[in-house]
């Protein structure tokens, strides 16, 4: 991550050891590596936050364009004209509907 080799990482512990102490050290590192925990965890809680925004407005897009596209066919669902054609053909003129036929050999409509 960093690109620091051997010879760097003992200069920083020689270098941390003669300003903190020996005594210390441990402390000065328990408290480092806590340190850079939280702030791991603030950073993926922020992108966390990035990507739940994004997907909130993808998803808003997403209803928009079915609210449009539901708009084009609304039209064509209210048409009379299209029942009736739908009508004509599923059950051609010599054919009745079977709950009409029903209907019809009681003698009650």
């Amino acid at each position: 991550m960093f690109n620091i080799g051997i010879g760097e990482l003992a200069l920083i512990f020689a270098v941390a050891l003669l300003v903190v102490g020996p005594r210390d050290l441990v402390k000065v590192a328990r408290w480092l590596g806590r340190t850079v925990k939280y702030a791991r965890k603030i950073v993926r809680q922020f992108m966390d936050t990035i990507d739940l925004d994004d997907n909130i407005r993808e998803l808003k897009e997403t209803g928009k364009i079915l609210k449009d596209t539901a708009g084009e066919f609304k039209p064509l669902y209210e048409r009379d004209s299209l029942d009736k054609q739908l009508e004509t053909d599923l059950h051609p003129a010599d054919t009745r509907p079977p709950d009409q036929a029903d209907k019809n050999e009681t003698g009650k409509e």
